[in-house]
């Protein structure tokens, strides 16, 4: 685990500023469709725990300019975190929306939530919630939130977090539809 942490960490940070903005594509991404891949993917993380997912769809364009790795590898970590931090025999719900000049990717969980306290935090490397006791006990470095923020940097997107008890944790992945400087390419 310290040597998969190291090589996160080392990954996260390898492109400055510069190499942001001047970073290639692989051209255009389906979300609907690397949501459909992270879901065959995790599909057996999801039966272990007797979880099911529902996703949904608003709008009919889900294509946008990106790099469709580092795309899935920021689904895949939401998806892989609501799996793990709530009970069993759940239904984790992904919604894809295309709005107007975004499309936006939520995963909520209905599981254990983030306390106000640790939300500030939770972007941050190797942070990891220790407020709740069921969360602290699971297994992680504490990178992956803050690989998906860096992959969201990469697209000129954002990463929105609602947490409460009524839905658990809520993340948003907030893609530019049109951006004038960004191709992104993976390292």
């Amino acid at each position: 685990i310290a040597a998969q942490a190291q090589a996160d960490v080392t990954k996260i940070g390898a492109q400055s500023e510069a190499d942001r903005a001047n970073i290639q594509t692989q051209g255009d991404v389906d979300i609907a469709k690397i949501v459909q891949n992270v879901c065959s993917v995790t599909h057996p993380l999801l039966s272990e725990k007797n979880l099911k997912t529902n996703v949904t769809k608003e709008g009919k364009n889900f294509k946008i300019k990106a790099n469709s790795d580092l795309v899935f590898d920021a689904i895949q970590n939401l998806l892989s975190n609501a799996v793990k931090y709530g009970e069993p025999r759940r239904t984790i719900e992904i919604a894809i929306q295309d709005l107007d000049h975004q499309l936006k990717v939520s995963v909520t969980d209905f599981g254990y939530g983030i306390s106000i306290e640790d939300q500030k935090k939770v972007f941050d490397k190797f942070f990891r919630v220790k407020s709740n006791a069921k969360s602290a006990r699971e297994k992680g470095t504490g990178l992956g939130l803050a690989y998906v923020r860096e992959i969201m940097n990469k697209h000129n997107g954002e990463i929105e977090l609602e947490s409460n008890q009524s839905i658990g944790t809520r993340f948003t992945l907030v893609f530019p539809k049109v951006s004038s400087r960004t191709e992104v390419t993976s390292e």
